[in-house]
């Protein structure tokens, strides 16, 4: 079973129907798995669980990139509808034996696209170099996933029996056009980075957990394309 359907995002005056959909969306499948004799899942979650978009804090890592062990802190009913939503997949797995993969989701774009569609290059160019993004960037440590990417996570994941967890699912590199180094100074200035390739525009995300589990590795970058259309980088 992979559960995707969902409210996707929070909306600030949709609190409670995010609570009601998500959540009833997801013990419905778990009472249907249960029913039906099904002991495979794989769970769309979200990087929201950290309490890294639409809060009233911005969370201060003590480090980057930020694994699996980053304290889940919500405070909104999209990011807390995931994190509940964990916990009642975790309580079914352990109750049934089943093996369930979540997977704590960036935001998907469809950067792919954009390498043979000027349009979509252009928009993609755009909304990187509107600065009316940036607090929204900033907030998600700068976060994405190209929808390839994230379609081919769930294809290896469905196709390891036996593995069970939660798992990051994120590109490789920043979504920015950014120097890295300034701008984790600014707006990061006390945090350990414990991977040097964060300085060159490394993701601010640790998705060596999904490697190790299922041997996925993010192929699509940005920060690739970019370049590969000249596109200048910030210094």
């Amino acid at each position: 079973m992979i559960h995707n359907a969902a409210i996707p995002h929070n909306i600030p005056d949709r609190q409670l129907e995010i609570f009601r959909v998500n959540l009833q969306g997801t013990a419905n499948v778990l009472e249907a798995m249960a029913r039906h004799g099904t002991r495979r899942l794989i769970y769309t979650s979200s990087l929201c669980v950290y309490g890294i978009a639409n809060s009233g804090r911005l969370p201060l890592p003590a480090w980057f990139p930020l694994d699996e062990s980053f304290p889940a802190r919500p405070d909104n009913a999209y990011g807390l509808s995931k994190l509940l939503a964990e916990g009642m997949i975790e309580g079914y797995r352990e109750r049934y034996g089943w093996d369930a993969i979540v997977f704590r989701l960036a935001w998907v774009r469809d950067i792919a696209a954009a390498a043979s569609d000027s349009q979509a290059l252009e928009r993609v160019f755009e909304q990187l170099r509107e600065p009316r993004w940036e607090p929204y960037f900033v907030q998600h440590f700068w976060d994405y996933i190209d929808v390839s990417d994230a379609g081919r996570a769930f294809a290896m994941a469905a196709a390891a029996p036996g593995v069970s967890g939660v798992f990051n699912l994120a590109a490789s590199d920043m979504w920015t056009l950014e120097n890295p180094r300034a701008l984790l100074q600014r707006h990061y200035p006390g945090a350990e980075i414990r991977n040097p390739a964060i300085w060159e525009g490394g993701s601010c995300w640790d998705v060596s957990a999904i490697r190790r589990a299922i041997g996925f590795e993010p192929k699509v970058s940005v920060r690739e394309l970019l370049r590969d259309k000249q596109v200048a980088f910030r210094q």
